[in-house]
Formats: C-alpha cells, sequence, structure tokens
C-alpha cells in the first residue's frame, strides 16, 4: 500500500437522496465549468472508485469504476498533499501528460 495513503476506518455509505444531491450539483459545475468530466471519488486503499460522475458527453469515468491508487493519478496527487490542485492543461504538462 502507498505510504502516503492509510486506510482510514469503514465510514457509512452515502444516502442515496445526498448522491443525488451530489449528482445534481457536479452536473451543474461541469456543465457552468465547461469542462468534460466531473466526478466525486471515494478513497478506498489501495483503490478509488468513481462515487459519482457527471453526466457530461465525452466523460471517460463510470459511477462504480475502481482504479488502483497510484501517483499518477489526480485525486491520489490530491489525497497525499492535503491540498488543492489545479491543472491549466494536463495534455501540455510534462507530468501530467500520461495521466489516466
Amino acid at each position: 500500500m502507498n505510504d502516503l495513503i492509510k486506510r482510514p476506518p469503514k465510514k457509512p455509505d452515502v444516502p442515496g437522496e445526498i448522491q443525488a444531491q451530489w449528482q445534481r450539483i457536479l452536473n451543474l459545475m461541469a456543465r457552468i465549468s465547461g469542462v468534460p468530466a466531473g466526478a466525486i471519488m471515494k478513497a478506498d486503499p489501495p483503490q478509488i472508485e468513481v462515487l459519482l460522475s457527471s453526466g457530461t458527453a465525452g466523460n471517460p469515468f463510470r459511477g462504480g469504476e475502481r482504479l488502483t491508487l497510484n501517483p499518477g493519478l489526480y485525486c491520489e496527487k490530491v489525497i497525499s498533499s492535503r491540498a488543492p490542485l489545479l491543472i491549466a492543461d494536463a495534455l501540455k504538462d510534462p507530468e501530467w501528460e500520461h495521466s489516466p
């Protein structure tokens, strides 16, 4: 397991009505921002799960999808640094150009 990410205690599931509210906010945020993908991720080391995904065209993420945490993931960087992450154009940034 990644030394930067410790396994937290099991947290309760997010109730469906709250997930529905988050989904509306996520869809609105993605639309207003003009981004193709918005997601709310749930850390479950050594994996991360797409808890919710925006309903925007071109979004490669699907709810329930699980990925192995690794330093190439934006979410892992945010979790390990505990700081906001802003990347203007990942395709032009050598650190992020190959990130999934």
